[in-house]
């Protein structure tokens, strides 16, 4: 119980002027006791106390909950008021007896008292319509932003327990609750804590000390209502599909893994059109976020090259396919209903030509429910396969405009040789060997053109890889020329390019031996 004398020893003074001390520590226990959440537990008096302070108790117990938080990592049992989860279970006690008996647009009145002495910032606040899509009060939104730390800190806590899918449960609701909540959040008001990459940092122990010596008074407001980053948001969207993504990868539907990672572009570029962040640091977000879009749908074309032509496959029968289509389409069909977003712009956008794919995809376009079945798992065909290799080209094409040679010539290359990938496992779902031919030239070319441009001396384990992969492109274009040679006859133009071809291959193996060589050498001169 020492805990919820603290407890009320630091809410006393807050309500010491209304004469409702008496009920104050009644107030806490029943608010610190499991399933006390109904309405009926509660006399009119705590009721109307309850209503005035909800807000200063939402605090107080997010607060408890951290100062307990690092008893998680002792790994053993732990008393009711040491363990976080208790805080934050009574914290959500708060917030669920509140809104069930208060207007949906009104806030704790007590909170009015904490943001007065900043009553100018919150007028202009208020004045900047900033409130108008929602129609919530200030106090209203503290209350709701309040009770998104509560999300968040639930996510940290059960992170830290290992459990892993009620974490990541609650950082899509905390996502989710800023997107909702946090867009209207602009002025601040004082805070001893501060958020900074998504973790909960106490500024100094001084600040704590003074925690009960302020006792929530008018001349220092307590809690700052952050400003709703959307970089920040975009990031810990992406690390979330990352979770998603490993989840996902075992029924090869990258379902939720596209949604945030989508959710996250769209929410770059709607800052990017309202222009209040460096254009820099949003080209360098988006370029990240295509990267892993990038990862995820080669991915996606490396698994359907595994499956494609396996006769096993194909003798499944039609009743059973579309029977199996439906039922992932009811989940597709709420496709950006995780932050509720609209993300059918966005794909279809991806899918557009803004880029020229000469002669090597088809133009045909899915739509709908339908565009997005075939994008998020494994491609069966040449027809969903065009659809996700012209995701990767364009993406491939807006992270390039970002990580060049010569700013950024490490991810640089990565990229290229993620193109080279695209193409390379594309030819697996193209018949016409000419048009496969095409392919492995664009690599041939695209990893001459690199090799080119670096220097073996700083470069030279990027080197062997770049040659290593443009010989195996040259060898397998030579295997294809022959192919096409003995289907079509050995015709002279025909046998030229292939004894080109195998000069090119014996050139790239030389190459490469003497940059093994020098690697070698230099390595011995080392040692």
């Amino acid at each position: 119980m020492g805990d919820t004398f603290n407890a009320n020893e630091i809410v006393y003074p807050c309500v010491n002027s209304n004469g409702a001390c008496s009920t104050v520590y009644s107030l806490i226990q029943k608010m610190t006791i499991k399933d006390s959440s109904e309405i009926n537990v509660f006399s009119s008096s705590e009721i109307v106390l309850f209503n005035m302070i909800a807000g200063v108790f939402q605090i107080l117990f997010n607060v408890l909950a951290i100062i307990h938080v690092t008893n998680i990592t002792n790994k053993q049992s732990l008393p009711t008021y040491n363990d976080p989860l208790h805080w934050l279970s009574c914290a959500q006690r708060v917030y669920r007896l509140y809104t069930q008996q208060s207007p949906p647009n009104t806030g704790p009145e007590f909170l009015d008292t904490l943001l007065r002495s900043k009553s100018n910032r919150i007028n202009e606040f208020q004045k900047s319509g900033s409130l108008n899509k929602q129609n919530l009060s200030a106090c209203r939104l503290m209350f709701e932003h309040e009770y998104t730390k509560t999300i968040f800190l639930l996510a940290q806590v059960y992170q830290l327990i290992g459990k892993q899918v009620q974490s990541a449960n609650y950082c899509q609701l905390t996502l989710l609750r800023q997107l909702t909540f946090g867009k209207s959040v602009k002025k601040a008001v004082n805070n001893p804590f501060r958020l900074q990459n998504n973790i909960i940092r106490i500024k100094s122990a001084h600040s704590l000390r003074d925690l009960e010596n302020r006792k929530f008074s008018e001349r220092h407001p307590y809690y700052l209502l952050q400003s709703f980053d959307p970089i920040e948001w975009a990031t810990n969207a992406v690390t979330l599909s990352d979770y998603f993504s490993s989840v996902e990868n075992q029924n090869n539907c990258y379902y939720k893994t596209f949604e945030c990672l989508l959710s996250a572009v769209h929410v770059v570029e709607e800052a990017r059109f309202e222009g209040n962040i460096p254009s820099s640091q949003v080209d360098n977000t988006l370029a990240n976020i295509y990267r892993n879009l990038v990862k995820i749908s080669l991915d996606l074309l490396e698994k359907g090259t595994k499956q494609y032509g396996n006769l096993a496959d194909e003798r499944i029968t039609n009743t059973d396919s579309e029977f199996e289509k439906y039922q992932e389409l009811q989940n597709v069909a709420k496709f950006g209903s995780m932050f509720n977003l609209d993300l059918q712009p966005i794909y279809t956008g991806l899918l557009d030509d803004n880029f020229n794919v000469k002669n090597s995809m088809s133009n045909v376009i899915p739509h709908n429910n339908d565009l997005i079945y075939k994008l998020i798992r494994p491609p069966t065909n040449y027809e969903t396969a065009s659809g996700i290799f012209r995701i990767i080209l364009n993406c491939l094409m807006k992270a390039e405009n970002f990580y060049t040679l010569q700013n950024h010539c490490t991810d640089a290359i990565a990229l290229i040789q993620d193109r080279s990938k695209a193409y390379r496992l594309m030819t697996v779902f193209e018949k016409n060997i000419n048009r496969q031919c095409c392919m492995h030239k664009r690599r041939i070319d695209m990893l001459n053109n690199v090799l080119r441009q670096l220097n073996p001396d700083h470069y030279l384990h990027v080197c062997r890889q770049l040659t290593f992969e443009l010989a195996e492109a040259l060898g397998t274009l030579r295997d294809l020329k022959r192919k096409l040679l003995d289907e079509v006859g050995w015709m002279y133009c025909l046998i030229t390019d292939f004894l080109k071809l195998t000069l090119k291959i014996l050139i790239t193996v030389a190459e490469y031996l003497s940059l093994l060589y020098f690697y070698l050498t230099m390595h011995i001169k080392f040692c």
